[in-house]
Order: structure tokens, then sequence, then C-alpha cells
């Protein structure tokens, strides 16, 4: 009994012995973009610190990490992607977990060439059309104002010599593109805004001249193409006794409205359901209400297309989760307004705003990239970024009533590519073309090559022999941790011309003479030598001609040149006597 005793009380001294992890559960993968996927996870159990590795295809991508979330970028648009997890801790690593499935929407690429004309009273915008996207969605200083269904737009929403910063995204029902590059543009005039130019304004509005200027006449005085809830909104804002109407100190006060903020998504559903003339503040918005919304002069197959879109369950009405307002909630406590992507670069300083409806008291970003902090009172989040990646920082905005959170995407050291747009090569001949682009890029990418060329996806080389001749809008992409930088490359190949022409051509002495050299494609130089005598040549139309002047038959060499080659053929021009 006394030695049953020792080895029971041996067994219970022996430590316990340490585990691997369990199989991370609960996996799902889900779009952010066309090109971005973020997958998420339960935590595993086991002892000591657990990582985990997460598998695209069977394969590891990116690092192992500590979260429980991963963020995949640099896809394609329009694939299927299958993800499993690992964890690991210093006993191994764990069985990959049940596979998550995701397709990447097909949405549109970013729009290039955005450039802006100015004036006084309106920015004129322009850019180049991306396939496949069915409307474009215009930025200024950051925040959303407008779509357009063309590659132009006007804005009339703005002051004399103030500067302002655009840019443009394209949509498709599978989502919207990144934004495009920035352009900054100065309005003329000198921004003075004189009482006397607002009298003038204000007289000019005020069209039965009763001394005051009511909504309608408002609406006329600004032939723009607002929407009818942000024109309220604005006229609200400037009528400060509520009356209705706008005397001239209050148009002038108020610079026309030109200073109001654009009502955010909760106030334009209360605005166009039951403070505009149509509005039945049933809390819902039916297709006349909802077109308060859209542009003044929205055609109505266009307006019907948006509502019944956005009509989910085909009830003939929208409610506030439809229209777009989070949680269905309406102006009850604050709401974040700022846009949710921004762009930094390494060692360079970054600023971002949070903000927010109503008077948030304080602010909050969790996960920043290192280098950035936020200053909760403002909620500017600033620094000096020091390291490429892209980053889903959780940011809040609290006042008395509530809190209100969004994701924030923001991208360190998206790839700029910096070579040539321009290129050019024949089909007689090798091409090559390097992609050169800004914060090392992992991988490139080439979209509509021309036959015969291919792009190397590690180093960026686009090589080979192009096979048919035409002008491709090559659309060139580099990518790193933090995303894709793309750009159009207009590549044109060649082909060296072939000569159409009869090969032989007889004339008489004395007798004026014509023989045309033909050729396709085209050529752009011509040769023919030896040529009979009394006759002359022109090296750019190619035309022989003259009057002969000595019977004989001559073997002549003509030649017709391009950029993709040479042809040559021998033409016999045999001279009679008369």
């Amino acid at each position: 009994m006394r030695f049953l005793i020792l080895f029971l009380l041996a067994l219970t001294a022996i430590p316990a012995f340490s585990q691997g992890p369990t199989v991370p559960s609960n996996v799902q993968a889900t779009a952010t973009s066309g090109s971005a996927v973020t997958v998420t996870w339960t935590a595993s159990t086991g002892t000591g610190a657990i990582t985990y590795r997460v598998f695209r295809n069977g394969t590891q991508t990116g690092t192992d990490v500590s979260a429980t979330t991963f963020s995949d970028t640099g896809l394609t648009p329009g694939t299927t992607y299958s993800y499993t997890v690992s964890a690991l801790n210093t006993d191994g690593a764990s069985s990959q977990s049940v596979a998550a499935t995701v397709t990447t929407p097909n949405t549109p690429g970013t729009p290039t060439g955005l450039r802006a004309t100015r004036g006084t009273d309106q920015v004129s915008l322009q850019w180049n059309s991306v396939s496949g996207a069915i409307e474009y969605v215009i930025f200024r200083n950051g925040t959303e104002i407008d779509t357009s269904t063309t590659t132009t737009y006007i804005d009339t929403d703005i002051e004399p010599a103030t500067t302002y910063r655009y840019s443009v995204a394209s949509t498709n029902a599978s989502g919207d593109s990144a934004k495009s590059a920035e352009v900054a543009v100065t309005t003329k005039g000198d921004g003075s805004k004189r009482e006397a130019v607002w009298t003038r304004e204000f007289e000019r509005a005020d069209g039965d001249f009763d001394g005051i200027v009511d909504f309608d006449e408002y609406l006329v005085a600004f032939p723009n193409k607002l929407p009818e809830i942000v024109m309220i909104h604005r006229f609200n804002s400037s009528d400060d006794d509520e009356s209705g109407d706008l005397t001239v100190d209050e148009y002038i006060a108020h610079f026309a409205g030109k200073t109001v903020k654009r009502p955010s998504k909760a106030q334009a559903f209360t605005l166009a359901d039951e403070f505009s003339s149509i509005g039945d503040a049933d809390g819902y918005l039916d297709i006349y209400e909802y077109a308060l919304t859209l542009n003044r002069g929205t055609k109505e197959a266009q307006l019907t297309k948006k509502f019944n879109k956005a009509d989910k369950n085909d009830s003939g009405f929208l409610s506030p989760v439809e229209f777009g307002i989070r949680n269905g909630r309406g102006e009850e406590a604050t709401e974040i307004t700022s846009p949710l992507t921004a762009s930094g670069t390494p060692g360079e300083a970054f600023e971002y705003e949070i903000i927010a409806t109503k008077e948030p008291t304080s602010y909050g970003a969790v996960g920043l990239p290192p280098g950035l902090t936020i200053d909760t009172t403002t909620g500017v989040i600033s620094g000096t970024p020091t390291t490429v990646g892209s980053y889903s920082v959780t940011i809040s905005a609290t006042d008395g009533m509530g809190t209100d959170t969004a994701t924030l995407t923001i991208r360190i050291g998206v790839p700029s590519i910096t070579s040539t747009t321009i290129a050019s090569g024949s089909t007689t001949a090798s091409f090559s073309y390097q992609i050169i682009a800004t914060q090392t890029p992992t991988a490139y990418g080439a979209a509509n090559l021309p036959a015969g060329l291919s792009v190397n996806t590690t180093t960026g080389l686009i090589s080979g022999t192009p096979t048919t001749a035409g002008t491709s809008n090559v659309v060139l992409t580099a990518t790193n941790a933090a995303g894709t930088g793309s750009k159009v490359l207009v590549l044109t190949i060649t082909a060296p011309p072939s000569i159409t022409s009869a090969l032989t051509k007889s004339g008489t002495t004395n007798v004026a003479f014509s023989y045309q050299i033909t050729a396709t494609p085209a050529a752009t130089s011509y040769t023919a030598s030896p040529l009979p005598a009394g006759l002359t040549f022109s090296t750019t139309t190619g035309l022989i001609s003259g009057t002969p002047t000595v019977a004989a038959v001559t073997n002549v060499t003509i030649t017709a040149t391009n950029t993709g080659g040479t042809d040559t053929e021998t033409l016999v021009i045999t001279i009679s006597a008369p």
C-alpha cells in the first residue's frame, strides 16, 4: 500500500503538458472591393502565444498575424477564392480550417486622365471613359458631391478665389472603383464677396421685385443641377428668422447659401419626407419624394432605375435603411459623413479628419498605421506613416445621444506607375517595355495586351513579338501590400506595308507617264531606282511621273516603308517609240 501511495503522489507532481492550438473556427471571407477580401475567424485555444496563417487556394498568402482578421489585397475582380486558416504556437500548427469561399465583385477600373478647367462660377471636369462603368461618382475635397453618367461634370456649387480638390470613381452593379488621382483647381475672382455684388445677385433673384426671395425664386436664381433637397437645405440655413423668405440681409449674410455644407443622408431623407412641398412625413420616400434627392433634370428612366434598385422589397417605398441610413436611424445621434478611404506615402505627412453630423464631443480610431495618431477632441488623424500596407481602421464619433462607427481604409504606399504612357512596336520585331513604379511593388499586371505579348508579373517586363497590328489601351498595374496602382499605356503596333500596285507599266516616248506605288497598310515613304530617262519620283507620295525620252525596258526597284518595316518589289517599265 505504501508503494501505491508513493506512485500516486509522483503522478500528481508531473507538470501539465503544453498543448498545440485548436483549429480556427467560423472562418468567413468577405469581398471589400474587386481586388480585396477580408478574412475573419474565431480565436483558437492553446498554451502560449498563438498566431495564425492564412491560405488562399491552398497556398499561404501574406505573413502570419496575431489578430483574428486578415486583409488580402491585389486580387482579380470577378474571381472566386477559397480561404483556410491554421493556428500556430510553440508546440506546432493546427490543421487548416474549413474553407470559406468568396467571389470578388467585377468592379470597374479607376478613372484616369482627370482634368479640371476653372471659372468664376463653375469648374468643368473631364476624364477618360472606363470600360464596364455605368456611372461615375464625383468627389470634392474628399466628399461625394454628385454622380454623372458621362465623362464630364460641371460643378457650380463653388466660391470665387477658392482652391478645390477633385477626384472621380467609377461604379457598376458590382460596386465602386478606387478614387482617381486628385486634381486641384483654384477658381477665378477676388473672393471678396462684397456686399454690393450680393445685393445685385439678390435683386436678380427677386423675380417679382417685392423685396424678398421665396424658395421658387431661389431655385430659378441658381439654375444648377443640385438636388432640390440640397437647395432646400441651403435656403433653410440662410433663413435666419424662419419666415420662409430671404431678405437681402439674410441673402448677403449667407452668400446665397454657398457656405452651407451638403446635407447628410439622414438630413436628406428628412428634408424629402417632411420639409419638401410634397413630403408626407410618413417615414418613407415614394418615388416623387426620392426624385428630390437626385439632380434636378434627372431623366424619368434613370430615376425609375435608381428607385427600383434601392427598393429591395419591391414595396414602392424606400425605408431609411434602403435609402442608405445605417440601421434606419434618423438624426437622433451623430453620423460619420467623411469619406471612408484615404491614402498616404511612407515618410510624408498625412492628415485625415473624421467629419460627422451634429457636434460630436469625442472621436476615436483603432488600428491606425504605425506613425499615425488621433486627436480625440478634433477627430484629426495625423502624423508621418512609416510602413507600407492597407489598414482597416475603426473610427468613431460620439455625442450625447450615442456613438457612430465606420471602417476607414487607409492605404500607405500604394504604387504609382511612372513609366511612359505611350509606346509603339512592329509585328516584325521583338518588343520590350518595363513597368516602372514607386513603393517597391511585389507584383505587376498588364491587361488587354496585343497578341504575342506577355507580362512578367514578378519583374513588370512586357515582352514578345506582337502578331497583330493596331492600337491597344493596356491597363498597367503595380501591387504591393498597400494596394494596386494603375495607368493606361497606349500601345501602337504597326505591320510592314505590302506593295499592292501592278508590277508592270508601259509608256511611250514624248508622252506623259504616271505610275502610283500603293501599299497596305499605308506607307510613310517610298523609293524607286533606277528610273527611265525623263521620269522623276516623289519619296513622300510614291508617284513616278514625267515624259520618257528614250525607248527601253527598265527594271525599277521600288520600296514602301512605315514604322513596321519595308517591302521591296521589282517594277518593269517598258517605254516604246511611237
